[in-house]
This record gives C-alpha cells, sequence and structure tokens, in this order.
C-alpha cells in the first residue's frame, strides 16, 4: 500500500468519486499534485507503528508459547495461525487510532479541518471525545486478525517446507 492508493481508495469508499481514473485526475486538479499526498505523514505513522507492534507482539508471543514446549521446538502452520491473530488483533487496536486519523487527514481534501496530525487528535479528543479515536476498532480489529492469521501461518509453514530442503545445521 501506498499513500496514493490510500488516498484515492479513502474518498472512493466515501463516495467522493465512482472511480480511480476520476480521482486522480479530479485530485490534481483541485489541489495538486500534493493532494494526493494528503496524510502522508499520519500514513507513515500509522504503518510503520503497525509493523513494528505486529512483528514484535508476534515474535514475542511466540517466543513465551515456545518456552511451554521441548527444547528447540518449532511452531506448525496452525500455532502461526493462532499466534498470528492474537498479534493482529493487537496491532489493530493498538493502531486504530492513528488509522483513524490517517482517514480524516486524507479526506479533508480542500477543506483542510485540521492542520496536522496533533491537531486533528486534539480536535477529535475536545469536539468528539476519545472514543472517536476507536471509531471501526471492531471490524479492524477481525480483519486484521484474519490477516495475521494467514500471513504467520503462512510464514511458519514456509519456513518448515524450507528447512525440509536445506535443513538450519546442515553446513555448507
Amino acid at each position: 500500500k501506498d499513500a496514493l492508493t490510500e488516498v484515492i481508495k479513502s474518498r472512493m469508499q466515501v463516495g467522493q468519486f465512482q472511480s480511480a481514473v476520476t480521482a486522480m485526475k479530479t485530485i490534481v486538479k483541485q489541489e495538486g499534485v500534493t493532494g494526493i499526498y494528503a496524510g502522508y505523514k499520519s500514513f507513515l505513522l500509522r504503518d510503520i507503528t503497525f509493523d513494528v507492534i505486529e512483528f514484535v507482539s508476534y515474535e514475542q508471543i511466540r517466543q513465551y508459547y515456545l518456552q511451554s514446549k521441548v527444547p528447540d521446538a518449532k511452531l506448525n502452520a496452525i500455532e502461526g495461525s493462532a499466534i498470528g491473530a492474537v498479534a493482529g488483533a493487537l496491532t489493530a487496536t493498538f493502531t486504530t487510532p492513528f488509522d483513524v486519523i490517517k482517514t480524516r487527514m486524507m479526506l479533508q481534501g480542500r477543506n483542510k479541518v485540521y492542520s496536522g496530525v496533533i491537531d486533528c487528535t486534539r480536535k477529535m479528543i475536545l469536539e468528539e471525545g476519545m472514543g472517536s479515536l476507536f471509531k471501526g476498532v471492531g471490524p479492524r480489529v477481525t480483519w486484521i486478525s484474519i490477516g495475521g492469521a494467514v500471513f504467520f501461518g503462512a510464514l511458519e509453514k514456509a519456513k518448515s517446507l524450507l528447512e525440509t530442503f536445506a535443513p538450519a545445521n546442515e553446513e555448507a
């Protein structure tokens, strides 16, 4: 994903445009090239935070789980999927405020309601309460949990398949 596709997707989802081509042309015409990068800082904040939390939480939960097993135990795909789903749920929950802020920043267009991430956060809390930062958390947690289960389950399966071709303890 990149900021350009996020802006177009977000604006299409709220009915501003019927096609990506129309969205791109209109945004550039009305807002300039910078319009297609609206909310870029909030996009980076969300995505970098998301990746850090997801991979660190997966690895920490994985290590904790493996401690309860025999030494040198490895995860199978099902275990990787289960841990990935939990890591995805945690990540989605903690990064939902960043996602909501990113969406608000990307949707504002020429009518600049927010001057930046901090201004957006402050106004949302003052005008709508803390809960506004977690709008859509339920569906987001569900979707990202499923994604985490698929991704990390596939990762563990791929690791086990690769180890059958080149065992880790084999010298080169």
